[in-house]
């Protein structure tokens, strides 16, 4: 069986991507710069987790626009001239970044409630013991 790569990836709803010490590569791997491209022109929503959001930021998708990452980060996020916001999740257009590793749960919520509604966020949130005020995200 022959394994999957990065092209045959069909057209998502939405597009996760992580940060980390990873990202160094990332941010300049040709195929999975194009990849985040091309996902972008039909994706709901593009989304990031802490210096995620410097691999959306080379691809130029944070350019002008909102945005957040890992604290340490904003300084390296300005340089690629988006605008950064020092909160827990940013939403501008269909390009939703978060925070630090932490904030990936808030994103998480933030979606949720996007795609199913508060009382849906509100749900899993009490599931899982996590206290969040949805309607504020």
């Amino acid at each position: 069986m022959r394994s999957l790569i990065i092209t045959d990836c069909p057209s998502l709803d939405i597009l996760v991507i992580p940060g980390g010490k990873g990202r160094f590569d990332a941010m300049h791997n040709v195929k999975i710069k194009e990849f985040i491209l091309r996902q972008s022109k039909q994706a709901h929503y593009i989304a990031s987790v802490c210096t995620g959001a410097l691999i959306l930021a080379e691809t130029g998708l944070l350019q002008g626009k909102r945005a957040t990452t890992y604290h340490a980060a904003f300084e390296e996020l300005r340089a690629y001239q988006a605008i950064v916001e020092q909160t827990k999740v940013v939403h501008d257009g269909n390009i939703i970044t978060a925070a630090g590793v932490t904030s990936g749960l808030e994103l998480g919520f933030y979606l949720l409630k996007l795609l199913f509604g508060s009382i849906v966020a509100k749900q899993v949130a009490e599931k899982i013991e996590y206290t969040i005020d949805i309607d504020a995200l």
